[in-house]
């Protein structure tokens, strides 16, 4: 809708115990109480990379967040 790629995205992972082809049934599915403290956690991570992206800047918040060196 943008028509640029030229902003930043905070992305929630749904993991991978999920037919791809029904991710849309698997996201909008009520959330198992064994699964809602780590809805929990992954929410407010998301939170915490978006204040770091606002103010330290995406670089920092990727490099915090993204990838197998990412911390909790």
């Amino acid at each position: 809708m943008l028509g640029t790629p030229q902003f930043a995205r905070i992305r929630i992972g749904i993991g991978k115990n999920y037919d791809p082809k029904t991710a849309d049934q698997y996201v909008l599915k009520k959330i198992p109480p064994s699964e809602k403290a780590i809805l929990d956690d992954g929410v407010a991570r998301a939170a915490d990379a978006a204040w770091m992206t606002v103010n330290d800047g995406v670089e920092k918040a990727m490099n915090r967040f993204n990838g197998s060196h990412a911390s909790s």
